[in-house]
């Protein structure tokens, strides 16, 4: 998911300093990491190249919330931005709203094909990358694969509501696609 979300943070920002706009960068866990105040040209987006492929986050936690109300406060010209993420968070769907009013904001929801679906495979462990849980799934149960689909579909239609509540269109990627096709459709239906 990593390597898609750079790749395409390159594509988006170089395409952006073609255009003579000016691009920014904020890296957010719980809190804002790293912040990169917008400017134009192609040196400017070499440094930030290089933070997004040396970061190294200090949490596992994510904050949706606090991320929208720090670009409320940094950026008082109304802006494209985007925000990659799996917008699995709560409680940010007020600053989210807020922040689409003042801008023009993009989720990118880059996801890998298990976390739409779990293929019975057996016995695996799962583990949750914020809390650090892990617990031991029987795959081929199909208890297990009912309750996670579930729990999948749940979370895949609170966040499509809460995009089209606000009045953004996500773009949506999985980490097998190819994404320049996507990326250019996206583009042109908008």
């Amino acid at each position: 998911k990593l390597d898609k979300a750079l790749e395409l943070a390159a594509t988006l920002g170089f395409s952006a300093v073609n255009n003579g706009d000016q691009v920014g960068l904020m890296l957010f866990t719980d809190t804002i990491e790293s912040f990169i105040p917008p400017k134009q040209g192609k040196q400017h987006m070499y440094a930030i190249l290089s933070r997004l492929i040396n970061h190294h986050p200090a949490s596992n936690q994510t904050n949706i919330q606090h991320l929208c109300q720090t670009i409320m406060k940094t950026s008082l010209k109304r802006s494209i931005v985007f925000i990659f993420s799996d917008f699995i968070c709560e409680n940010y769907d007020a600053d989210f709203r807020r922040l689409s009013q003042k801008h023009d904001v993009i989720p990118i929801v880059i996801q890998d094909p298990l976390e739409q679906t779990i293929p019975p495979v057996g016995i695996i462990a799962l583990k949750d990358t914020e809390t650090g849980d892990e617990v031991l799934c029987d795959t081929n149960n199909e208890n297990f694969q009912a309750a996670i689909q579930s729990v999948l579909n749940s979370q895949r239609k609170k966040r499509e509501q809460m995009f089209k509540s606000v009045g953004v269109n996500p773009l949506s990627l999985l980490t097998t696609q190819d994404m320049i096709v996507p990326l250019q459709q996206y583009f042109k239906c908008r």
